[in-house]
């Protein structure tokens, strides 16, 4: 008979002298405490017999650690980038189900049971409006080939910026989606590389450039436009493209060795409701993907019917395929635009 540690034991024997919790949940996420704090309260009063352990834990450590074989005691992933999920569920370290509410989603994909994206925050155009007046602010991508933004474009640097290189392979994608083969994709990214005066990897030094006129246009996901103009850039502005945004995701998944599936199906549900995401969108500026979300006590700056239309995240695909496409991004599109257009 296998001995419990006494402090164990007697953990366990308070737990249930007091009639406390009994059950424990692990959670590992990426969101900001108030977020996890806020989750783990609905819960707890919805399931007072379970404790939750909320774990802050990076995405790749998480994802390390289910690769790794070894018993781990994750029961639910969340507020991981989609790629990653994507990466884990390509390579079997997830398990199947599906919430009610995935239906509600804007990127749902009724095939999908391993992962679900909770979150999103498309790609936008944004700019200095002291510098660039609405009217000579581009409105779709193709505005950004014009002549009048030959070097007045400054874009975070890809092998800095992981938005940035999604974006790129994201690009990619709507390309090849439109009939095109790849070598006219890159063809596309070389026209936009033309625009471009330099990639930046100081986020600051970026907003620096707009600011001071150095630079008219930028390509920043919306959370970190928003977390900008309610910083130090109150100055910022940005517009969705006519055509469509990419966008990041992040998501939630239960690991296939979950210790407690059904527990961690009820917190999948719980994550998904209009409060949590609300709350989520809150403090992180994020876009919940419920297209039924009615949240009238939210501040005017996160109106949720702004009109913008997301383009399907082909998380699969760029799991796959992005780090061999920013090698070649690399070789033939950086700083060689103007060579060619």
């Amino acid at each position: 008979m296998a001995t419990v540690p006494a402090a164990v034991a007697c953990a366990a024997l308070l737990a249930v002298a007091c009639g406390g919790p009994d059950r424990m949940l692990v959670v590992h996420s990426s969101l900001p405490d108030e977020v996890n704090d806020y989750a783990e309260e609905a819960f707890e009063e919805a399931r007072p017999d379970v404790d939750v352990r909320m774990v802050a834990v990076g995405p790749e450590e998480t994802l390390k650690r289910l690769r790794s074989g070894e018993p781990q005691a994750i029961d639910v992933w969340w507020g991981a980038p989609g790629t990653v999920l994507a990466h884990a569920a390509e390579e079997g370290l997830l398990s199947r189900y599906r919430p009610d509410w995935a239906g509600d989603s804007v990127l749902d994909d009724p095939d999908e049971e391993l992962w679900h994206p909770s979150l999103m925050s498309p790609f936008v155009m944004a700019f200095n409006r002291d510098s660039l007046s609405l009217g000579q602010a581009p409105r779709d991508w193709i505005d950004m080939f014009h002549f009048r933004f030959r070097g007045e474009v400054a874009l975070p640097d890809p092998a800095a910026s992981g938005p940035m290189a999604h974006f790129i392979g994201a690009m990619l994608v709507e390309q090849l989606r439109g009939g095109g083969d790849l070598a006219a994709a890159f063809d596309w990214l070389l026209r936009l590389d033309a625009s471009v005066a330099d990639y930046v990897r100081d986020p600051a030094d970026l907003l620096r450039r707009l600011r001071s006129g150095d630079a008219l246009v930028t390509i920043l996901p919306r959370h970190v436009a928003e977390a900008a103009r309610h910083g130090d850039a109150p100055w910022l502005h940005y517009r969705f493209p006519e055509s469509g945004a990419p966008v990041l995701t992040r998501g939630i998944a239960i690991p296939a060795g979950s210790s407690a599936p059904q527990l961690a199906r009820a917190f999948v549900d719980i994550a998904g409701t209009a409060g949590v995401v609300t709350t989520a969108m809150l403090h992180t500026r994020w876009t919940p993907a419920r297209r039924d979300l009615e949240a009238p006590e939210l501040p005017e700056d996160f109106q949720l019917d702004l009109p913008w239309t997301p383009r399907p995240p082909a998380t699969d695909t760029l799991a796959a395929e992005l780090t061999d496409w920013l090698r070649r991004w690399e070789a033939e599109v950086r700083g060689r635009g103007r060579s060619f257009f």
